[in-house]
């Protein structure tokens, strides 16, 4: 096997990373465009070229398109890590280890590609929905102002759904909410309070 194709690319920098990242947000309108169209294809592969291109001539690397592209998606999914296990331990209701709050690299690279951040939310122990879901948690609020204008950050519910997708439109507050239909319990009335039967009676008024 060639030797050339064995050897592995070299690691990605802070800097390299925050210069892609520049680059993409140049560049959304078409790379993270999701349409299947052969025209749109092309219009990627060669911004990918372009990206890559200028990326060298910062960096006096030598990264191909392929590898550009590649680094970019590991990006994403690190994003969406981070920002999935800060959400998960917000909808815990008990103790351990608080996770870091989503960086904002994180949250930019959400705002350059908020369709890729689907919030999927699965849960049939009622005790442990909460009605709020909070996509830029308040409590870091540094990093919150930070993240951007994609959409509003708290989504309200009436009553919990089975399944709730957030999709977050870029550079505009419209949020479209999906949930799944089917069967579904009735929603709690949080007056009724359950009592637990007691074998011992009451004094009795004479």
């Amino acid at each position: 096997m060639d030797q050339q194709k064995k050897k592995r690319s070299e690691n990605w920098s802070a800097e390299e990373k925050d210069i892609l990242r520049e680059m993409i947000a140049q560049s959304r309108h078409i790379i993270e465009d999701k349409s299947t169209k052969a025209s749109s294809n092309i219009k990627k592969a060669q911004e990918w070229k372009n990206i890559a291109k200028k990326i060298n001539e910062l960096t006096g690397k030598n990264r191909s398109d392929g590898e550009v592209k590649l680094a970019w998606k590991r990006m994403k999914l690190a994003a969406k890590a981070n920002l999935s296990a800060h959400r998960q331990h917000q909808m815990k209701t008990g103790g351990g280890e608080k996770p870091k709050s989503p960086s904002q690299e994180d949250l930019a690279i959400m705002n350059i590609a908020p369709h890729d951040f689907l919030v999927e939310y699965t849960d049939y122990d009622s005790d442990a929905i909460k009605n709020v879901v909070e996509l830029n948690p308040s409590q870091d609020s540094a990093t919150t102002a930070s993240a951007t204008t994609a959409g509003p950050s708290i989504i309200t519910l009436e009553s919990p759904p089975e399944v709730l997708e957030v999709i977050m439109d870029q550079g505009t507050s419209k949020v479209n909410v999906l949930t799944t239909t089917g069967t579904s319990s009735p929603p709690r009335n949080n007056e009724n309070i359950r009592r637990k039967q007691s074998g011992k009676k009451g004094p009795q008024s004479m």
